[in-house]
């Protein structure tokens, strides 16, 4: 008998992975085919139904953490999820472009997809001068 709840479980989990953008990334990957979220873990101790939730939530919980943060906090976060995967800053914010619907929970929230690909779009050019100031320096 688990003693923590599936979205307890699965925060403890999430924490364990640095920073914000590594994060959504991270959960949008947890999703399957078919939109619904799977993690073989938190299923096995709690049942797909929950795990599936808390999955959701949590989702929902640091996609409206991402709107919420001002764009120098996402900035630096960024530079340093780009640095742990050997990327430029601009590099990592084109891959997560690219990810961009599956980061998007079902449920936004209260947040929305428009103001999402505007923070979308300002990592982007963000990253490029950050880029190319870097670039210049050197």
């Amino acid at each position: 008998m688990p003693f923590l709840s599936a979205c307890d479980d699965f925060l403890n989990t999430l924490n364990a992975i640095p920073g914000i953008w590594a994060r959504l990334r991270y959960l949008g990957g947890l999703r399957r085919r078919n939109g619904d979220p799977s993690h073989w873990g938190l299923a096995r101790v709690h049942g797909q139904n929950a795990a599936e939730q808390a999955v959701r939530d949590a989702q929902q919980a640091v996609f409206a953490q991402v709107l919420r943060r001002p764009l120098k906090e996402l900035l630096e976060d960024g530079k340093l999820s780009a640095a742990q995967g050997k990327l430029t800053c601009a590099q990592f914010f084109e891959s997560l472009n690219q990810e961009k619907k599956t980061l998007s929970p079902e449920n936004l929230g209260g947040g929305s997809a428009r103001h999402f690909n505007s923070v979308m779009i300002a990592m982007a050019a963000l990253s490029h001068a950050h880029s190319s100031a870097i670039r210049q320096a050197a």
